[in-house]
Formats: C-alpha cells, sequence, structure tokens
C-alpha cells in the first residue's frame, strides 16, 4: 500500500502512504504471515524480505494507536456465553485452561454424531496438518456436485 500510494501521489512520494492519512485495523491475535514475520517483530532474519523491511519501517512510522477493548463477535451474557467468550480470549493468549479445553472439545469434529455433523456443515473448520486439510477440501469440491467454486 505504501509503494502504490507513493507512486499515485509522486509529489509526495518521499512520505509515508505518499502524504495521505492512513487508518490501519488488525488484531495482533492472529495468526501471522504465512513465510514471514508480523510488521511489528524486530527479529531479524534470514527470510527477511525486502517487502517485510519496508513494512516494519512502515510499522515503525506509526505515530498513534488506539486499543479495541469492546468484543462485539461473541455477545451475550448467559453463562454458556460468558465462558466460550473467556476461553477465546485464553486462547489467544496461549492461557487456556482444562475447563477450557473441555469446552472446546465438544466440538472436536471427530467426537460430533452425525447429525453434528450434518449441522456443521457450513461452519469454518479448523484442521491439523495440509493432509487434513486437502482431504477435507476435496471432499467438499466432490459433494457440492459444481465444476467450479
Amino acid at each position: 500500500m505504501d509503494c502504490c500510494l507513493r507512486q499515485a501521489h509522486p509529489h509526495n512520494s518521499d512520505e509515508i502512504f505518499g502524504g495521505i492519512p492512513t487508518i490501519f485495523f488488525g488484531d495482533f491475535g492472529q495468526l501471522p504471515p504465512v513465510g514471514d514475520s508480523p510488521m511489528y517483530s524486530d527479529k531479524s532474519s534470514a527470510y527477511c524480505t525486502a517487502l517485510h523491511e519496508e513494512g516494519h519501517h512502515v510499522f515503525e512510522s506509526f505515530k498513534q494507536s488506539v486499543t479495541l477493548n469492546t468484543i462485539y463477535r461473541q455477545t451475550g451474557q448467559s453463562a454458556e456465553q460468558v465462558a466460550f467468550r473467556e476461553a477465546l480470549l485464553r486462547l489467544r493468549t496461549y492461557s487456556t485452561t482444562s475447563e477450557d479445553f473441555e469446552l472446546f472439545s465438544g466440538c472436536f469434529w471427530d467426537y460430533l454424531t452425525p447429525e453434528q455433523k450434518i449441522e456443521c456443515d457450513d461452519v469454518l473448520h479448523l484442521l491439523p496438518t495440509r493432509a487434513s486439510v486437502l482431504e477435507f477440501n476435496c471432499q467438499r469440491l466432490v459433494a457440492s456436485a459444481t465444476p467450479v467454486l
């Protein structure tokens, strides 16, 4: 984005984002980029690309950040909803408890009944290996009976 905005605004090409005020949104609890380090990482690596270095430079130039603390996705105040929301927060910081494991294990694909699997047909699936992803995707493509998705 930085390169494109500098190119689009050549009169400000020496400024980050071509001098255009820019707002980014993100969640540092998300997975890092595949095959690269996050922009905020200060680790130097043999695998650092020029793009990573430029991203890191831009990240260091940020003058202000705002942290949003309200969770809107997992709302609700029932005991089950609160427990799930809190377990998700602990999961993102690698501080899960045995109670969290019990809560999540009720959703393990291998433990679901055939009826429950049908109910979960259109939900996001997280799979542990590339092989299981390939197998699952192939099954879904065949089941779709659509030549192109």
